[in-house]
């Protein structure tokens, strides 16, 4: 186990893999699952996407709110010793939601060439998503190698200064993708 850890740690491909993993079993479970999903659900999974100018207002609170509880419930376990375990789901959850979401846009909207370039444009800022839950992941493993494996403390000034930096990259990823809804997507 701890030469796994180590591993891990030192060669950070086997993090993006498994993050590719969850993030991809997402996806593919929310286009086999699409038609037996609760109506209860559906409608938080649907609205990735908002094209329509007249739920715009209330569609972005609810975006920001979200966005919020992600980075702060990410951050939360990325220091708790299996915290790569619960980032793991937030990411096949985020695939979830990418896959319905883009299965009620083919469904419901016309579409045509600028939408799908605004679709695709959307779809890669959300990947961005990826950067703070991998550094989240790489905290929270190695926060359990320290804790475990070579059983010394950590640092609170450097588990300070990591956190900070998470924090820092999650807001950034989160202006984008607010920046991107609110200037560009009503243009369309």
């Amino acid at each position: 186990m701890r030469s796994l850890i180590r591993r891990c740690l030192n060669q950070k491909k086997y993090i993006v893999i498994s993050m590719t993993i969850f993030f991809v079993m997402g996806l593919i479970f929310s286009f086999f699952q699409y038609d037996t999903f609760s109506e209860n659900l559906l409608p938080y999974f649907n609205n990735l996407f908002y094209f329509k100018s007249t739920e715009n207002l209330s569609m972005y609170q609810l975006y920001v709110v979200e966005s919020i509880v992600v980075i702060v419930i990410c951050t939360y376990l990325s220091t708790s010793y299996l915290g790569f375990v619960g980032l793991g789901s937030v990411l096949f959850l985020k695939g979830i939601q990418l896959g319905i979401s883009i299965q009620y846009i083919f469904l419901t909207e016309s579409f045509g060439f600028v939408m799908f370039l605004i679709m695709l444009a959307e779809i890669i800022i959300e990947c961005l998503y990826f950067v703070p839950i991998y550094m989240n992941i790489h905290l929270s493993l190695y926060v359990m190698y320290t804790t475990f494996c070579i059983e010394q403390t950590i640092s609170g000034k450097n588990l300070f200064n990591y956190l900070l930096n998470i924090l820092i990259a999650s807001l950034v990823v989160f202006m984008l993708t607010l920046a991107f809804r609110i200037y560009v997507i009503p243009l369309i």
